[in-house]
């Protein structure tokens, strides 16, 4: 019976560091998954990090392209008030020759002739 019993007990004895090397081997799992999560916790602060930081590059970029924008439509407006202008003075320019063919003939080198104005004085008197 003894011997029984001897058995029996380095049985339970062999269960017994079995139950502790699977409950240290578990405590290691559980170590090993804590730091796995911590890691990935870490990452996804940084990601969100980022991504806070990316967002505020984009409304400073669309603040931008909104400024550009304004910037592209005032000089667009100048543009055609620019063009606008050297037509005007182009025309001008165009028709100064026949201005000036105009009022050298009429009324001769000195204006027009006093009978065309009545009697007043004209541009040479």
């Amino acid at each position: 019976m003894e011997s029984r019993t001897t058995i029996l007990v380095d049985w339970l004895a062999k269960q017994l560091a079995n139950m502790w090397s699977l409950e240290t081997t578990s405590n290691e799992m559980d170590q090993m998954a804590d730091t796995e999560v911590l890691e990935w916790d870490c990452q996804l602060a940084n990601m969100d990090e980022l991504l806070r930081e990316s967002d505020a590059r984009h409304v400073t970029l669309k603040v931008c392209l909104t400024e550009s924008e304004q910037e592209r439509m005032a000089m667009t407006t100048k543009s055609a008030q620019a063009s606008l202008m050297i037509t005007n003075l182009w025309s001008m320019y165009t028709g100064m020759p026949r201005f000036l063919q105009f009022n050298s003939t009429v009324g001769g080198p000195g204006g027009i002739p006093p009978s065309a104005l009545n009697g007043q004085a004209g541009l040479s008197q």
